[in-house]
């Protein structure tokens, strides 16, 4: 059995300078210590005792667990840190602890400011003014005060936390509206948007409260550089209604929905752009809005019902056509939101979809005779390969002899690309083409443990059986345009949009030269493709010239081998 030594036994890496220096080996722990007040995670030297590390837990820091074994986190503009354990039980323990200490610090040790201030610590005493119409300008001078530190911004956002302290100040709101009193709401936005850049996910908590958040809204309507305020909650209420095209059953995923199109509004809309200094005043937003969206995705993933309909109504043919963009575009943006999943989260959850014909319903957007739709479906198909490829391949191996070619997920997008149908997703269709045809990828994925079509039991054999039902039933899709244009000594279409097609399946070509090495080379020579491709030296446009010299000498080293 491990024991605690060895399950907390780390090396500590810091990241600058485009390089991970290795600090050293230790022991970590999560330990309070007085000089930071603060709990702290701190790892000391296994050959010394030395201290190797001591960083601050803060309320609002982004820690990352990666794989089973890694904890990484920013400690600076300048510079990441990353604890790699020796076991994954360690791992887990401080992981745990950590998140521990973030969702709770008024039980932790991590509030040492808010307990020294009770003790009567007069060095660090912060007193709130009362919250009256007349102390308004005494409340902005102390966000704006405590703004220039990351200490003084713990402390005050601690003791408003602690004194219920926002609804106060948007009762005075509603009294500076009844009022008119204009100087008043000015100052109340000010102040709320000093509360903003404080930086502090227990303020964001509190102001963007179901409660609360139309009334914080309300206060930013207030911008004093403008003459007359913007109507943001009326905005919200009557012109950009929520519409559920599917009814969702758990009330808490409406509301946490409703949340999260309000918290961006205010970022996108409501906020000034930030300058550079301010873009790193506002990650606590972005911590909040990537946490909301992932709890969204998570509620989603329980709710059958709902992924029930939402595809069996996609691949029903007698869903009206303005029902199905509607549910193509919401199938799109779960998928968006699931981005801010781990990624083994993230394969849980699109292996669920598939479980519902998630893969099949994409294929009936991909058909669907409309651009945007056709372009929420590359965009979703992209959000499942561009993390794990090798989803959307067994899905094809397994569709393989139950579907014809032509309606197989991989050949639609082939067909997109060959029939030039909406040029401005060629450049996405090819990458997609180029990702699920590498077996550099195939070779480096998984699906997280899932279970795998039965004849693709390991990743050598996924990569020859996959490679094997690429040529036989897509291959010819894509060449067919080379093959049809270079059938004599010149090109026979040689259009602008004929050579940005053929340079797209020269750039595929290229890469199945350099990657599939036996399947390409006998495809090449029985195909005579290096006489193809020279013909293209005939065209007009110097990039389809340019490319074929470059796939030609990819062609001419494969025959050679």
């Amino acid at each position: 059995m491990a024991t605690t030594n060895t399950r907390r036994r780390v090396k500590v890496y810091s990241f600058s300078d485009k390089n991970w220096e290795d600090i050293g080996t230790g022991r970590v722990s999560l330990t309070y210590m007085e000089r930071c007040q603060s709990m702290c995670i701190v790892v000391r030297s296994e050959v010394d005792d030395s201290i190797l590390l001591e960083s601050k837990v803060l309320l609002d820091q982004s820690y990352r667990k990666q794989e089973d074994t890694l904890i990484v986190w920013k400690e600076d503009e300048l510079c990441d840190l990353a604890l790699s354990f020796q076991e994954k039980a360690g791992c887990d323990e401080l992981w745990d602890e950590i998140c521990e200490v973030q969702k709770h610090p008024h039980d932790m040790a991590v509030d040492g400011e808010l307990s020294l201030l009770e003790k009567g610590d007069e060095s660090i005493s912060i007193e709130l003014p009362q919250c009256e119409l007349s102390r308004l300008d005494d409340i902005l001078e102390l966000v704006n005060t405590a703004s220039t530190t990351p200490f003084s911004r713990e402390v005050v956002a601690l003791m408003m936390e602690k004194e219920n302290y926002i609804p106060q100040l948007i009762e005075l709101f509603h009294m500076c509206e009844d009022l008119e009193n204009t100087l008043g709401l000015h100052s109340l936005y000010n102040i709320f948007r000093g509360l903003l850049q404080m930086n502090r996910i227990a303020l964001l908590n509190i102001m963007f409260q179901d409660e609360v958040i139309d009334d914080v809204i309300g206060c930013l309507e207030y911008d004093p550089s403008k003459p007359n305020p913007v109507r943001h909650r009326e905005y919200i209420a009557n012109i950009s209604k929520h519409h559920e095209v599917i009814p969702f059953n758990n009330p808490a995923l409406v509301s946490k929905i409703h949340q999260t199109y309000k918290v961006q509004y205010v970022q996108e809309v409501v906020l000034p752009v930030p300058s550079l200094f301010e873009e790193n005043m506002m990650s606590a937003l972005n911590s909040l809005l990537l946490f909301n969206k992932a709890d969204i995705v998570r509620m989603i993933q329980e709710d059958k019902l709902f992924l029930r309909r939402l595809f069996s109504q996609l691949r029903d043919d007698s869903t009206a056509e303005s029902k199905f963009k509607q549910l193509a575009f919401l199938l799109r943006e779960i998928c968006t939101f699931s981005l801010a999943l781990e990624l083994k989260d993230r394969t849980v959850f699109f292996l669920a979809l598939c479980e519902y014909g998630f893969l099949s319903a994409v294929e009936c957007m991909l058909n669907f005779e409309q651009e945007a739709v056709a372009a929420a479906a590359v965009d979703v198909v992209g959000s499942v390969v561009e993390f794990n490829s090798s989803i959307i391949r067994d899905h094809i191996l397994l569709q393989a002899d139950s579907h014809e070619d032509e309606g197989q997920i991989l050949n639609i997008i082939i067909s997109l690309l060959v029939d030039g149908q909406y040029p401005e997703l060629d450049v996405q269709l090819v990458g997609l083409v180029k990702i699920l045809i590498d077996p550099e990828t195939i070779m480096t994925e998984t699906t997280g443990g899932a279970v795998r079509n039965p004849v693709v039991q390991n990743q050598a054999m996924e990569k020859s059986i996959f490679l094997n039902h690429f040529y036989k039933h897509s291959m010819h899709s894509l060449m067919a345009p080379l093959m049809a244009q270079t059938a004599g000594d010149t090109v026979s279409k040689d259009t602008l949009h004929s050579s940005a097609l053929l340079s797209n399946i020269l750039d595929i070509l290229s890469l199945c030269v350099e990657r599939h090495t036996y399947h390409i080379r006998k495809y090449v020579i029985d195909k005579n493709i290096l006489a193809r491709v020279l013909v293209l030296m005939t065209s007009n446009h110097k990039h389809l010239a340019l490319g074929q010299s470059y796939s030609k000498h990819h062609v001419c080293v494969c025959v050679c081998v």
